[in-house]
This record gives C-alpha cells, structure tokens and sequence, in this order.
C-alpha cells in the first residue's frame, strides 16, 4: 500500500503464523534509474507444535514425553522432573526447523509420578511446557476433584480421573456430598466416561449455586476386582 509520500510502502503481516517465516525483500521500479530491490529482512516465527501432555503409564512400563518447536535454528532443550533438571533419557532433534525432543523414562514407578518440563530456547526466545505423568497399578489410582468456587447462581464443574487398566477396570463412579450425619449421594448433573485403558473420568457439574450448595464433596470410584478407592 502506498502511502502519501510516493516514495514509500509497506507490507504488513497481521496473526502471522508459522507459514509466513521467511525472507522478505522491496522490490521497486524507478522511471529513470531502474529497478531497486532492498536487502532481504527475516520474519521468524516461532511456536510450540508439541506441547507435553499428560500422560498415564502403567508401572513397570516405558514412557516416552515428548515436545517439539519450529524456528529458524536447533532449539537448547532443558528437561525438569519436579523442577530438578534430568540428562539420561533425553534425545533431541533437528529437521525440517523443527527441533523435537524426547525424554524416556523406563520401567516407571510411583517415584516417576510428578511434574515434568520442557524448556526450548532459541536466541532470546524461551517456550515451556509442562505436564504431569500419571503412574497406575492394577490396584488403581485416582486423582481427587480440587476445590472449586462459584458465584450464586452460576455453577462449577468438579472432576475426578481414575486409572483404569484393562485387568481391572472401573465399573462405577459416584458422587457424595459430606453430611452432618450421612453423606448424600448425588446423581443429577454426574457425567461418567469410559477413556479406556487407561483412564476413566467422571464429571460433577453442579448449576444454579446457591448457599446450600457449600460443603465437602468426594467422588467413590469401583472397581472390577479391587476394594472401592474414595477421594
């Protein structure tokens, strides 16, 4: 586009994406001199293409993480296990300017089950990302619902995710709420779904607040052939 002065334009590029990285030159045509072309100019973009998951490992097994970035150049990789840097396992890749990194960690336990991170740095630039890992046995493992709140009238949503290995798998997920005497099971509002092995989820989504609603609620996971886990 040309601006009031008949001697300058410009190009503008709006919610660039990894495409538009590039070289980019003016080239212009002049009466009497001919045509110019300027230095070409870069337009990096950089972004995470994989981002680490959260994952569900049965214990004994392998479990590979894995992130990955584009850029103009290899990325330096740093990877954390609960905020502590780690080496062994790692192994990084460049091609295509994309760098992929991958940790393995092998025959994991309950001492593998905690946070981990992904740190790629390019020049001055830094993506993170970071993840839980999720270690089950065939006696189960739920993660509890966290404490939610709500304006009146609105609504929250508690969840609550179960190892489910295919040898023992999880039949039921109940919902309770915590009474002075006895706990009150709840149905309306309970959405339970079966993610295979090895996860099973259950949704508690509770609308319209008001302030009988506050109080203590757990869900109760039931297994196939295992002793009913309560979080």
């Amino acid at each position: 586009a040309l601006l009031d002065d008949p001697g300058v334009t410009y190009l503008a590029l709006e919610a660039v994406s990894v495409g538009d990285a590039g070289n980019y030159s003016c080239y212009a045509s002049f009466l009497n001199i001919g045509d110019l072309t300027s230095d070409p100019k870069s337009v990096v973009v950089r972004a995470t293409t994989t981002p680490l998951l959260d994952t569900w490992a049965m214990t004994g097994n392998d479990v590979n993480l894995t992130c990955a970035c584009v850029g103009d150049a290899e990325a330096t990789v740093t990877w954390a296990k609960n905020y502590v840097d780690v080496t062994d396992g790692v192994s990084t890749t460049y091609s295509s300017s994309t760098t992929t990194s991958t940790l393995t960690l092998s025959e994991v336990s309950d001492s593998d089950a905690v946070l981990y991170q992904c740190t790629m740095d390019i020049d001055t630039t830094s993506l993170f990302s970071s993840a839980y890992l999720y270690v089950y046995t065939d006696e189960g493992v739920v993660i509890p619902p966290i404490d939610r709140s709500g304006a009146e009238e609105g609504s929250v949503t508690f969840t609550c995710t179960a190892g489910n290995p295919s040898s023992n798998s999880v039949t039921d997920v109940q919902w309770f709420k915590v009474g002075d005497e006895d706990d009150v099971e709840i149905e309306e509002g309970v959405t339970n779904e079966d993610l295979g092995n090895p996860q099973y989820q259950s949704e508690l989504l509770i609308s319209d607040l008001e302030f009988f609603h506050m109080g203590d609620y757990y869900c109760k996971v039931t297994y196939t052939d295992l002793e009913t886990l309560v979080e």
